[in-house]
């Protein structure tokens, strides 16, 4: 039975409106307006769904992990009621707005601590910074194959087969098991 690791990061809602967006002029920090939910971000939701995916026709476990200096209760309680089989929130101050190479360190120590797996799903990029680099650190980290802007994956004999997003359409590759894929869009929306 496959085991998928997914890291889905919860930020700040980026639909919210601009007016009530701030920014610390000390810090440099974006601040959450009073009253606005944080909410996870899109391009992990399509990840999420990616895995969601795979359970719906074969057997595996979905290990959801989170890191952040404040994760809601809610929105890890969401997560389950999504289908995930194991939620993991890991919560510190310092994990308050991390770079992307601090990120890409911190969930590669967890996911080393989380023991045997099959694949890491991961967001192609988060919806606040957008920066897309922290995939590839932790796929370099683990030393894992890794491949990017997946819209469909099939894991089975030791290997994992990816529908991936190329400029002029779509390519299918492979990759040895574990391996890492970053999910775009096209994924489609996460279920109710």
């Amino acid at each position: 039975m496959p085991h998928i690791i997914v890291c889905v990061k919860i930020v700040m809602d980026p639909e919210m409106p601009y007016s009530v967006f701030k920014v610390d002029p000390e810090s440099k920090k974006p601040i959450a307006p009073d009253g606005t939910a944080s909410v996870l971000s899109a391009f992990d939701e399509s990840a999420l769904e990616a895995a969601l995916r795979i359970k719906d026709h074969q057997d595996c476990k979905i290990t959801v992990l989170s890191l952040g200096a404040h994760l809601p209760k809610s929105l890890l309680q969401k997560l389950y009621a999504l289908g995930a089989d194991d939620v993991i929130g890991i919560e510190a101050p310092e994990f308050d707005h991390l770079d992307a190479f601090s990120t890409a360190d911190a969930l590669t120590r967890a996911i080393e601590k989380m023991g045997d797996f099959d694949l890491v799903f991961m967001g192609r990029q988060s919806a606040d910074w957008e920066s897309g680099l922290v995939w590839a650190g932790v796929a370099e980290a683990l030393n894992l194959p890794s491949v990017s802007l997946v819209r469909e994956a099939t894991p089975g004999d030791g290997r994992v087969t990816a529908v991936r997003c190329v400029s002029d359409g779509t390519e299918v590759v492979e990759a040895d098991l574990p391996a890492l894929l970053t999910f775009t869009s096209e994924v489609g929306e996460i279920r109710f």
